[in-house]
């Protein structure tokens, strides 16, 4: 109704009727002028295409401006407010994400009914439309950033003032009355050690991320990173260089760079782990057959220098179901001298070993120095119990991108695969 291309509005639906208007994007206020308002009897209990009979009656009441309740500064211990709705109202809120944020997490819980909400990083309410993707009752609001029926995550968010529009949305045509409890907590990345770092995570929501800091120290000849013990659906797990995740997929890197080639990690380039047969090296994509079918969780391996470099890393654990709560251990263990895993040094000619009790998917590893003016290499794995493979890479240690037509004395893809029945 504020617009001068299509300057009237209709609200009609089952029940009471509700109106706002909101001021158009980029603007502070709602166009002055006069609006009228015309009130039109559908009779009682109209239905199927068909006018109700008898009369109508009731009030009309023009209530003023919008209500932005302000909830003050999001922290770690969480802002809670109770919200009722009737349907199709809209309730408007503000709050401030402080400086330094890592993530903030903006929640719907205990929902009843079909509340909505849509989020804008702006001192002007937001455009619900998103919310539930109808436009009823309503004109204007900034352009949309955000929004979701249950929850929202937002890595990196700029410092500044947030509002929120929270609908009573539709459900099946209709607009319920709802309620729900709005939760803002800004969260702070989990600590977590390079080498034996273990954190458990309990519960975390359906639609959540949760965050990981850790610094990869010089030195080291490689890092595993995996997800351990989980009850629920399956996640994804994403590493990313100085910042928070901010998708499940691998991004940032050179173009027609896999992260694997690489001799270097940019600042804010991610790597997605991959569960079940691409987990890891073996391509076994199950550890339990059937009827269970149970898949390896996600697993990241890289050797340094192949991208990993020393810096800080963020590993995100995201909770793709829309209903089911995680719980998991992140599980992160180094490779190199006095590590988890370390590597022994193998003579070139000669050189032996015997390796007793590997546990399916782990590995151990070792280094073999080719002295120059080399002219061949031969090794061989030999099994005494169960299936092994062998793994080849100049440099660094190998990790999941290696195959059997790979090359372990290419500069371009350095490693290879030794994988079948028997010996190697």
């Amino acid at each position: 109704a504020g617009s001068t291309l299509n300057s009237q509005v209709e609200m009609q639906k089952a029940g009471p009727e509700r109106y706002v208007m909101l001021p158009q994007a980029g603007q502070d206020y709602i166009p002055v002028g006069d609006y009228y308002l015309a009130v039109v009897s559908e009779g009682v209990n109209p239905t199927n295409g068909v006018i109700g009979t008898g009369t109508s009656s009731g009030s009309l009441t023009s209530v003023g401006p919008l209500t932005v309740n302000n909830l003050g500064a999001a922290s770690a211990t969480g802002i809670t407010q109770a919200v009722n709705l009737e349907g199709g109202q809209l309730k408007a809120y503000q709050f401030t994400v402080p400086v330094g944020t890592a993530s903030l997490e903006v929640r719907l819980d205990n929902s009843v009914g079909s509340p909505s909400m849509a989020l804008v990083a702006d001192t002007r309410p937001p455009n619900p439309y998103g919310s539930d993707n109808s436009n009823y009752g309503y004109d204007g609001g900034s352009n949309i950033q955000y929004y979701h029926n249950t929850i929202l995550t937002l890595a990196n968010p700029a410092a500044g003032i947030y509002s929120l529009i929270v609908r009573g949305g539709r459900s099946a045509g209709l607009y319920p009355n709802g309620s729900a409890n709005l939760v803002i907590i800004a969260n702070a990345p989990i600590p977590l050690d390079f080498d034996a770092g273990i954190a458990t995570v309990t519960n975390q929501s359906a639609g959540a991320w949760r965050y990981f800091q850790l610094a990869v120290p010089a030195g080291v000849l490689g890092w595993d990173v995996r997800l351990t013990g989980l009850s629920g659906p399956m996640p994804a797990m994403v590493v990313r260089r100085d910042s928070l995740p901010n998708d499940t997929a691998t991004t940032g890197w050179p173009p027609y760079g896999a992260p694997s080639y690489l001799t270097a990690w940019p600042s804010g380039s991610q790597w997605a782990g991959d569960p079940g047969s691409s987990a890891d090296w073996t391509g076994w994509g199950y550890d339990i057959g059937a009827p269970t079918y149970s898949q390896p969780l996600p697993r990241l391996l890289m050797g340094m220098g192949r991208p990993l470099e020393p810096g800080t890393y963020y590993v995100g654990v995201y909770n793709s179901s829309t209903t089911t709560p995680i719980s998991y251990t992140i599980d992160s263990r180094g490779i190199g001298a006095g590590l988890t895993y370390p590597v022994a040094d193998l003579v070139y000619a000669g050189g032996s070993t015997t390796i007793t009790s590997l546990v399916p998917r782990e590995a151990k590893y070792f280094k073999v120095t080719i002295p120059a003016n080399t002219p061949s290499w031969e090794v061989t794995l030999a099994p005494t119990t169960g299936e092994m493979e062998l793994l080849v890479r100049r440099g660094t240690v190998p990790d999941f991108a290696a195959a059997a037509n790979g090359d372990a004395g290419s500069t371009l893809n350095s490693q290879v695969e030794m994988q079948k029945a028997g010996p190697e």
